[in-house]
């Protein structure tokens, strides 16, 4: 919730120990750290966690492994403009996260995703990645990416000009 140099303090520290292991733990948590270093800003620190994250795959076929990466390198071409292969990457992981019934994963993919389409202009696959989000979280009554959705929703319809849908949302 905010507290980004913190989050990044503590997975250096857990990623500074034994780097021969190739867990899904750690692999995980080289993809959340390139997050947070791109939202700090440090898309460079972020992009050699990934590259981190790539090697320390290998060849292993998981699904698992390659959408938390594939996520990782969605936010990363998200962070840093190149919206085409954010959208592309972030349908990559949304697929493997629905393959492995991984919700949280694919509504914050959902959110993003929308975001790329945003960026890139195009409101009507902005607002569908964003309606699915919202159909997940209000099935399962989950708030707080629910709240995300709405907003989300709301501004692709204010973006098109349907303020009263979007005042609605």
């Amino acid at each position: 919730r905010g507290l980004l140099s913190e989050g990044r303090y503590w997975l250096d520290r857990m990623l500074a120990r034994d780097s021969r292991q190739g867990t899904i733990a750690r692999i995980t948590a080289l993809c959340a750290d390139s997050v947070l270093a791109e939202l700090q800003g440090d898309l460079a620190t972020g992009r050699s966690l990934i590259e981190r994250a790539r090697v320390t795959a290998g060849p292993r076929p998981e699904p698992a492994i390659h959408a938390e990466i594939a996520h990782a390198e969605g936010i990363s071409a998200l962070f840093g403009g190149d919206f085409d292969t954010a959208g592309s990457r972030l349908e990559v992981a949304l697929e493997l996260f629905e393959s492995i019934g991984a919700l949280r994963p694919k509504v914050e993919g959902l959110l993003q995703l929308g975001w790329a389409h945003a960026f890139r202009g195009d409101t009507e696959r902005t607002l569908v990645s964003h309606e699915k989000a919202l159909a997940i979280t209000e099935s399962h009554g989950e708030s707080l990416y629910r709240s995300y959705a709405v907003w989300c929703t709301g501004v692709a319809h204010w973006q098109q000009g349907n303020e009263e849908t979007a005042v609605r949302n």
